[in-house]
């Protein structure tokens, strides 16, 4: 019999802990009974799948195995969910409730509640930043956006969110390239403006194009700068008086940044 991995292990002792047959499971989640055992005993990687755990956590939940138990064998907390922000396709999407809730758009009946993630929880991805690359627009097309559901932020509660891709490698000493910036729009904070230390998302306008970058605002002299954090000397600061045809003005405060599993 081939090695299978530790979650799979965990999964089959969670079913027979609940005292389900894999028929049961199987047709609870409406899988073929193959195809759920084939997790059990030929499963080799370290976490199931996001759709998989969803659909098992009212199943197990039923016959009382804790939720944060469920939700670890994806590698989760409860609601949190995995996105694939490079193709730009959402293992769950998220949609409003009425009672200013997200959930994943396939859940419903008696155990949506379970599902319910706070809409201040709900990040949407926007764009990408990236030092060096310029283009006519750095955010997305709003239907293109994809869902991160993370914590509330400390800093600025109650104000929107949003994420943008880093690729590159400018800011990789605290940020890889594939990881998320989490910020929030200076235009949507009253009488707040960047400080020393701040991370921030920067624009550099030129020609009818943007270059779009998250910098730490520093003060050296007493004169704003914009500076990366790489290992890589290719990457310099940048002064508020660059060229006399480009604009570089802060467009948002990084409240957080993201480099898990996307």
């Amino acid at each position: 019999m081939s090695k299978v991995s530790e979650v799979a292990r965990q999964l089959k002792a969670m079913r027979e802990e609940a005292g389900l047959t894999v028929q049961a499971v199987a047709d609870a989640i409406e899988m073929p009974k193959s195809t759920y055992a084939s997790y059990e005993d030929k499963y080799k990687k370290a976490t199931l799948p996001n759709d998989l755990v969803q659909k098992l956590v009212p199943v197990f939940l039923a016959r009382d195995i804790d939720e944060v138990r469920i939700w670890a064998l994806a590698g989760l907390m409860p609601g949190q969910l995995k996105v694939d922000i490079h193709n730009k396709k959402p293992t769950a999407k998220l949609v409003a409730t009425r009672d200013g809730t997200a959930l994943p758009s396939d859940v419903g009946g008696s155990s949506a509640a379970r599902y319910e993630i706070p809409l201040d929880q709900v990040v949407p991805v926007i764009g990408k930043v990236q030092a060096g690359y310029w283009s006519e627009a750095y955010q997305l097309p709003e239907e293109e956006w994809v869902p991160m559901a993370l914590p509330t932020s400390r800093r600025f509660p109650g104000v929107a969110r949003y994420g943008l891709l880093n690729e590159g490698q400018s800011m990789n000493k605290i940020l890889p390239s594939g990881g998320v910036w989490v910020f929030v729009k200076l235009k949507d904070l009253t009488g707040v403006m960047a400080g020393e230390g701040d991370l921030v998302i920067v624009e550099r306008i030129r020609g009818g194009e943007v270059e779009a970058t998250c910098k730490r605002y520093r003060y050296f002299d007493g004169k704003p700068m914009l500076v990366p954090e790489s290992d890589d000397p290719i990457y310099s600061p940048l002064s508020f008086d660059g060229a006399s045809d480009e604009e570089i003005r802060i467009a948002g405060i990084v409240v957080g940044r993201y480099a898990g599993d996307l």
